[in-house]
């Protein structure tokens, strides 16, 4: 499928999910004032920082309000100018002159400017900072200042994906003098040009952000956002019913049924936009062998998981880069053989050993329920399993980094709606043992597509590269695949323009609006 037609199939989820995003009205706030301008969303943990040089779930949440960027997704994934306002790329695809859009300040005061570019650029791909989201800019050989609002970027190679990956909200742009200033406190205390800036933040308890009066665009109907961290999804719902919220994400399927049942709240419901599975540590025995991992696959019985853990809130995976990713292609079906797998265990020396698991609670969808369920899957077929469920998310990706286990769970959408971050940060040779290819995955062959699929900018001949790319993946077992989680948002009625970004299920309320009575 060429990315035109992927786009149009995005725009039209993104129509149906707006239908569901426009919510009624409420005459008063969560506190019972009457036109409130405060808006409280209720998170279900709390980011250790807001640097962009790491990415995690709710952290996306609070940056898209922080950090402005060259181009800004729309919420059907289509980059966008915001502070490049117009762009020029060589005939050679190597050279990409942006103009960047003037009077925009940072929420120090200080301007940003051409110099600003460059120095979040070389911030990020800094080799000491060793940061993860580098890759974002790591095509970017080089970065030229023109004048005070123009830049050049020079790619080694050329390039399809670089408003993508300019748009991700990882390469916000950041003020050099606070960052400067501020040093190794700047993730606690970041400074961008985003409509929003950090007000107040009290670990444990919430996050507090104001409206950024000098932003250089559309004034945000809300003067604060206080995002409330409440891990217990039943108490985020509690709060919505009893007006202490009004908004509260990634909320489970349970809680969501409950939700739809009260007329003073409404839900809104993803299809299907992340992935679910469990990476296999190929560095480490017996999942080196690919008849273990093929056995582990077929252990597993997805249907039962989908409808029974899941309660349906979850899709069949037909590859290892689903439906919100452009060029995505179904490559094949995950069937369940306890018999077949039993067999190629034992064929492969296996049967009886000890396999480690790690999962988190609270992050994905019915992600300890459906680590236990997998862990009971492998018992069935006659392996020992040791489950650890750590409920830290930050805790959780150090552990995944230690890579002292066997298979480790892990959700992604593409965040940047194409295919070569998702599989560079996932499946590519040079990032094995690495956040996120923790797996260890090499294949020489699906680097060098990697490698022609990010310097063809024609559609077709793209589409044809990442098909190949998704076959021999799927057919070299890196991962233990389950499902698409849909995920849910519940909010009180009353408030409309909430923006779901169907990349990485971040809800934005830049344009949020209590509607008038």
């Amino acid at each position: 499928m060429t990315r035109m037609r992927l786009t149009q199939v995005v725009r039209n989820l993104a129509a149906a999910f707006a239908a569901l995003s426009l919510l009624a009205a409420f005459g008063t706030s969560a506190v019972g004032q009457p036109a409130s301008r405060t808006l409280t969303v209720a998170i279900p943990f709390e980011p250790p920082h807001l640097d962009p040089f790491e990415s995690l779930d709710v952290q996306q949440d609070l940056n898209y309000h922080l950090y402005r960027n060259l181009y800004r997704f729309t919420p059907d994934m289509a980059p966008h100018p915001d502070l490049a306002v117009a762009d020029k790329v060589s005939e050679d695809g190597r050279t990409w002159t942006l103009e960047l859009r003037k009077n925009v300040v940072f929420h120090d005061g200080t301007p940003f400017n051409a110099a600003a570019v460059k120095y979040t650029i070389e911030r990020m791909k800094d080799p000491k900072r060793a940061a993860p989201m580098a890759v974002l800019f790591a095509p970017i050989t080089s970065v030229r200042i023109v004048d005070e609002h123009t830049v050049e970027l020079q790619t080694k190679e050329p390039f399809a994906s670089l408003r993508n990956n300019l748009a991700h909200v990882n390469t916000g742009m950041i003020s050099p003098a606070a960052d400067q200033a501020r040093g190794k406190e700047f993730g606690r205390k970041p400074v961008s040009a985003g409509a929003y800036e950090l007000a107040e933040w009290v670990s444990g308890d919430r996050i507090v952000l104001k409206r950024f009066d000098r932003y250089a665009g559309p004034r945000p109907h809300y003067d604060t956002i206080v995002f409330r961290i409440v891990p217990d999804a039943q108490t985020r719902l509690v709060m919505l019913e009893r007006g202490e919220a009004d908004v509260a994400i990634r909320m489970p399927a349970t809680q969501a049924d409950i939700a739809e049942r009260n007329p003073q709240l409404q839900v809104l419901r993803l299809e299907g936009t992340r992935l679910l599975y469990m990476y296999f540590n190929l560095d480490k025995a017996p999942t080196t062998d690919i008849r273990v991992r093929r056995a582990l696959n077929l252990a597993i019985d997805r249907q039962a998981i989908m409808k029974r853990v899941a309660l349906g809130a979850a899709a069949p995976a037909e590859s290892v880069m689903e439906r919100i990713v452009s060029y995505s292609t179904p490559v094949g079906k995950l069937e369940y053989k306890p018999d077949e797998a039993r067999e190629l265990l034992r064929q492969a020396g296996a049967a009886g050993q000890t396999l480690r698991l790690v999962a988190p609670e609270g992050v994905w969808e019915f992600d300890r329920q459906t680590a236990e369920a997998v862990a009971g899957f492998l018992r069935n077929v006659g392996l020992k399993v040791e489950l650890d469920i750590i409920k830290d998310f930050g805790v959780y990706t150090k552990t995944l980094g230690s890579r002292e286990h066997h298979l480790g769970m892990v959700g992604w959408a593409g965040s940047t709606g194409d295919p070569d971050h998702y599989l560079r940060r996932q499946l590519w040779g040079q990032n094995a043992g690495k956040p996120w290819n923790f797996s260890g995955y090499k294949n020489p062959r699906v680097d060098e597509l990697i490698g022609v699929g990010a310097r063809t900018f024609d559609t077709r001949e793209r589409a044809r590269i990442y098909a190949d790319v998704q076959r021999t993946v799927w057919n070299d077992y890196p991962w233990l695949i389950l499902h698409r989680v849909t995920g849910f948002a519940v909010a009180r009625t009353g408030i409309e323009g909430i923006e779901i970004y169907l990349n990485s299920q971040a809800h934005v309320f830049v344009n949020a609006r209590a509607k008038a009575n």
